[in-house]
């Protein structure tokens, strides 16, 4: 048993109090965090692979790189409105439409990578790089997917301020 849950098991004992009374949603913040922390070690992978095997400038990662970005953009928009609503304990609104961006930019980047011609490239020190960071970003749309899903049920079942609005 993790140290998040066991103290997540103590927590259980306190009596009762503020507005969930005896259904603390103890279970939903536990997968909130599974998630959310499955979304962080691919994002240290992310940071990894760009600190260590992108040095260069190659034609690859140039063709690729504004996708990369604003799909790394909008990943931190999207992970910050989820954050807030988890702390401020509101529904996250604006969390489908930044859903629905980082779907449709990650179909772009797929778009991007399927169109590159590998001429002149060096596959191995050129396009792997590069391919390793899309797909890793790719991972990590999928990851926020999870999150915002987590949190959406949260709110529902929390009856965070807004959630009785969005049903």
């Amino acid at each position: 048993m993790s140290e998040e849950e066991a103290l997540t098991n103590f927590a259980r004992w306190e009596p009762p109090h503020g507005s969930f009374q005896l259904n603390y949603p103890w279970k939903h913040y536990l997968e909130i965090g599974k998630v959310t922390r499955q979304c962080a070690y691919r994002i240290e992978e992310l940071h990894n692979c760009i600190i260590s095997k992108i040095q260069g400038q190659s034609d690859f990662i140039k063709i690729i790189q504004d996708a990369c970005m604003e799909l790394s953009k909008e990943s931190g928009i999207t992970l910050q409105e989820l954050s807030a609503a988890v702390k401020q304990m509101t529904y996250p609104k604006a969390a489908p439409t930044h859903i629905k961006n980082l779907k449709k930019t990650a179909a772009n980047l797929k778009i991007v990578l399927k169109t590159v011609t590998l001429e002149n490239a060096n596959v191995l020190e050129d396009v792997m790089p590069g391919a390793m960071v899309a797909s890793l970003l790719v991972d990590i749309v999928e990851c926020i997917e999870d999150i915002a899903e987590s949190v959406i049920e949260l709110a529902h079942l929390a009856k965070f301020k807004g959630a009785d609005l969005a049903s």
